[in-house]
């Protein structure tokens, strides 16, 4: 009962997301040299968010989780317009102004999360619809439209991943990366990727990619672990 009662708030909290990309806009102090990575963490929340409803959909009762459907199949709507425009600010960060401070280098890593996230909002929306048979025309289109994105979004999430990587490497032969806390900005990302790969690779046709998503599974465990001892190692008290 507790993660349905957790679940009341989805609608509250996607609208709460939605308009953080709105006070970007209209900021008087907010600058497009500011952009970085952790302003894909909105969008990459509210697809979060449709995800986790989509798993316990078929625990409410028939109106309640046909109304969540639907709520959800807009929300995907705001949460890619969202996605879209931060990464677009992004984009134009990067190749038109300074790099970003070296202590948001972890940052970098923020952007395989919504393609991530996406990717399981989406084949999750696919399997809450069978649960409901008077929604077969929404799911007969929007299978096609999912069957196309997860391949495309997952390629796009390889060249982001390879694109941060070089310019980490850039990061620690001109500047060295400062540890802070926002190194645990690798481990999600990295993690919610590897899962969106892994089902993906579920189909048939894509299961080349189950070597993919065990290494991304090993890294991010690898700098989960990294990153919890070198937390321990600053916080706790030394003799």
């Amino acid at each position: 009962m507790f993660p349905l009662g957790l679940f009341s708030f989805d609608p509250h909290l996607g609208h709460l997301l939605a308009l953080i990309s709105y006070s970007f806009s209209v900021s008087q102090t907010i600058e497009i040299t500011q952009a970085n990575g952790a302003w894909l963490l909105p969008p990459a929340g509210l697809f979060v968010n449709i995800f986790a409803g989509n798993f316990l959909i078929a625990h409410f009762p028939d109106f309640i989780g046909h109304s969540l459907l639907i709520f959800h199949v807009f929300a995907l709507g705001i949460a890619f317009f969202s996605y879209f425009l931060m990464l677009s600010l992004l984009f134009h960060q990067l190749y038109c102004c300074p790099p970003p401070l070296r202590e948001m280098a972890p940052a970098l890593a923020v952007p395989l999360a919504p393609p991530g996230v996406s990717v399981i909002a989406l084949l999750s929306l696919e399997k809450a619809l069978d649960h409901f048979p008077q929604l077969d025309s929404l799911q007969n289109n929007l299978s096609p439209f999912i069957h196309v994105y997860v391949p495309f979004v997952i390629g796009y999430g390889c060249f982001w991943a390879i694109l941060a990587a070089l310019i980490m490497v850039r990061y620690v032969k001109e500047k060295n990366i400062p540890f802070t806390l926002g190194f645990w900005a690798f481990v999600f990302p990295i993690a919610a990727f590897g899962i969106a790969i892994f089902l993906t690779a579920q189909n048939p046709l894509f299961s080349f990619l189950n070597g993919v998503a065990i290494f991304l599974w090993g890294i991010s465990l690898l700098l989960w672990g990294f990153t919890t001892y070198q937390n321990l190692l600053r916080f706790l008290p030394r003799n």
